[in-house]
C-alpha cells in the first residue's frame, strides 16, 4: 500500500509539474496576443527594439501567471517562494554555477564540433536581425527571462517534484521538462540538430537546478541563468556587428 501511495504521489507531482509548464507555455502566447495586435506584424514598430521588448515581456507575464496561479490554487501561496537576500555562500554558488554551466556547455560544444554533429540555434537568433534588438535583449534576459523561468521551473516545478522525489531526481525531471518546453524554439527538420540543442539546454538546466537545490534561494539560479544568457547574446552581437559567421556549436539563449 505504501509503495502504491508513493507511486501515486510521484505521478501527481509529475503531472502537476508538467501541467504548470504547459500552462505557462500556453499563457505566454495568450498574454502576447494584445501586444501583437497593437504592434501589427510587419510594421516598423513590430521589428523595433521597443516592439520586441514589449512582446518579450508580455510573453513572460504568461509564464509568471501560471506559476502564481498554481501557488494560489494549491494553497501554497507566496510563502512557497524561496527568495532571500544573497549571502556569501549564495554568491559563491553564483560563481560556481556560472563557471559550471559555461564549462559544461563549452566542453559539449567542442565535442559536437569534433563529431561534426548538427545543432540548431534558438529561433530568436535570426540572420540579419537588428543588432539593437540584441542590446535590448541583454537586460531583458537578466531581469525578465531568467527570474521568471527560474521561478516557474525551479521554485515551482522542481520544488514540487522534490516533495515526492529525491532532490537529484527532481533536478533531472525539472530539467527534462524545461527542455521539452523549449522544443518549439529549437525545432529543426533535422531532428538530430534539435536533439543536440535540447541536450545543451538540459545540461544548463541541470546546473541551474543544482545551485537552487544547494542554496534554496531562487535569486541564485536566476543570476546564473541570466549571466549565461547575457554573455551568449553579447557574443552573438559581436558576431553580427563584425559580420562574422556564427559558430554552429554556439549554444543559444534559454
Amino acid at each position: 500500500m505504501a509503495t502504491t501511495a508513493a507511486r501515486r504521489g510521484k505521478l501527481r507531482a509529475t503531472l502537476a509539474a508538467g501541467g504548470v509548464a504547459v500552462a505557462g507555455t500556453v499563457l505566454s502566447f495568450v498574454t502576447a496576443i494584445p501586444v501583437v495586435l497593437v504592434l501589427q506584424p510587419g510594421s516598423d514598430l513590430a521589428v523595433s527594439p521597443l516592439g520586441f521588448a514589449a512582446l518579450f515581456v508580455a510573453s513572460y507575464v504568461g509564464y509568471a501567471l501560471a506559476g502564481v496561479a498554481y501557488l494560489a490554487w494549491t494553497g501554497r501561496g507566496l510563502a512557497y517562494l524561496d527568495v532571500d537576500v544573497p549571502d556569501g555562500r549564495d554568491l559563491l554558488f553564483v560563481v560556481v554555477g556560472v563557471v559550471g554551466v559555461f564549462g559544461a556547455v563549452i566542453a559539449l560544444g567542442a565535442l559536437i564540433s569534433l563529431l561534426d554533429t548538427p545543432s540548431t540555434p534558438h529561433n530568436l537568433f535570426e540572420p540579419g536581425m537588428n543588432p539593437r534588438v540584441l542590446l535590448v535583449l541583454i537586460p531583458l534576459v537578466l531581469f525578465v527571462n531568467a527570474p521568471v523561468e527560474e521561478f516557474v521551473f525551479r521554485n515551482v516545478v522542481q520544488k514540487r517534484l522534490a516533495e515526492t522525489f529525491t532532490s537529484s531526481s527532481a533536478i533531472v525531471l525539472a530539467s527534462l521538462i524545461f527542455a521539452v518546453v523549449h522544443l518549439p524554439a529549437y525545432y529543426n527538420p533535422d531532428l538530430r540538430a534539435t536533439a543536440v540543442s535540447l541536450g545543451l539546454v538540459t545540461v544548463a538546466s541541470l546546473v541551474f537546478g543544482y545551485v537552487y537545490a544547494k542554496t534554496n534561494n531562487i535569486l541564485v539560479p536566476s543570476a546564473v541563468h541570466g549571466i549565461y544568457n547575457a554573455v551568449q547574446i553579447g557574443l552573438f552581437y559581436v558576431f553580427v556587428t563584425g559580420e562574422q559567421t556564427l559558430p554552429a556549436a554556439l549554444p543559444a539563449i534559454l
